[in-house]
């Protein structure tokens, strides 16, 4: 893997969880069972930090992160993961292309659920869907 993110270069490689822990956790997680609920945010965040620091990657590690406010409703955004790509009701932009170019383009959790979603399935509307049958 070639480092290509922000800040320094990545000391370690995360632990590698098995697909079958995983599940369990999110089963347990989905039970209301919050130490699950904790390691499976924990899970994820350490994913995303680690994609960050990939080659190509479009993502920024969470300690990299400068907050911002949402261009949709002006929420202030204080971590990464709360940030969103508002396009189509802003232009495209990935969370990287944000900071590298200080771009305001980045929307909030609730403006992605509530408005940017839904604008995304109207415009699928009377387009065709392509399903995959995929086998785990």
């Amino acid at each position: 893997m070639s480092y290509k993110g922000f800040g320094l270069s990545p000391k370690k490689k995360s632990k590698r969880i098995s697909e079958q822990t995983l599940l369990k956790w999110l089963e347990l997680a989905n039970e209301g069972k919050t130490e699950y609920r904790i390691k499976i945010m924990n899970y994820y965040r350490n994913s995303y930090n680690e994609y960050s620091q990939m080659e190509g990657s479009t993502m920024i590690h969470e300690k990299d992160y400068k907050p911002m406010n949402c261009c949709l409703c002006g929420k202030h955004m204080d971590f990464i993961h709360d940030t969103h790509n508002p396009y189509p009701l802003a232009p495209h932009c990935y969370a990287k292309e944000a900071q590298e170019n200080n771009l305001p383009h980045r929307c909030c959790g609730a403006c992605n659920t509530n408005r940017v979603t839904p604008e995304r399935i109207k415009g699928m509307e009377g387009k065709r869907l392509v399903t995959l049958d995929l086998c785990w």
